[in-house]
């Protein structure tokens, strides 16, 4: 197939829309839980997926596996009814959240002399036990109920 004529910006997630469209799998426009089966048949699409990656014998085949996972998942979140804009803010949600473990210099300050290490990362910092990355004071879990309404 000539991809030529696909202009990005369009959500990647709509073109894996448009594929299970014209392979005759589900695209609900309602979000919800897709059937067990379904969601079964996809967890093993995005474990092949993933070993392909961690067995990857080069650079084209590393890249090839990052695309196909990216396909599977988006077509998961199609099966689940979300759409690419919904997708989207959900993704900057979780990178808020994320982003939010780590430590500014005044956390970093009231816990020196604890068993934290930290190490310098831009204008933060990572806090680590053990090697383990413990996540700051003012950490905030992704508030995701909002996408699924």
């Amino acid at each position: 197939m000539n991809t030529a004529h696909f202009q990005l910006p369009i959500p990647k997630q709509n073109l894996v829309r448009r594929f299970m469209e014209h392979f005759g799998q589900q695209v609900p426009e309602k979000k919800g839980l897709p059937p067990v089966a379904t969601a079964v048949t996809r967890a093993e699409m995005i474990i092949e997926e993933a070993n392909e990656l961690q067995f990857s014998a080069n650079t084209v085949e590393y890249l090839d596996a990052v695309c196909d996972l990216l396909y599977v998942v988006y077509g998961a979140a199609v099966e689940a009814g979300f759409n690419a804009d919904t997708i989207d803010q959900a993704f900057l949600e979780v990178h808020r959240s994320n982003m939010s473990k780590l430590w500014t210099d005044k956390e970093k300050a009231e816990y020196a002399g604890t068993d934290l290490t930290f190490e310098p990362r831009f204008d933060k910092w990572i806090a680590k036990r053990g090697g383990k990355v413990i996540k700051s004071p003012s950490y905030s879990p992704a508030q995701l109920e909002r996408f699924c309404q």
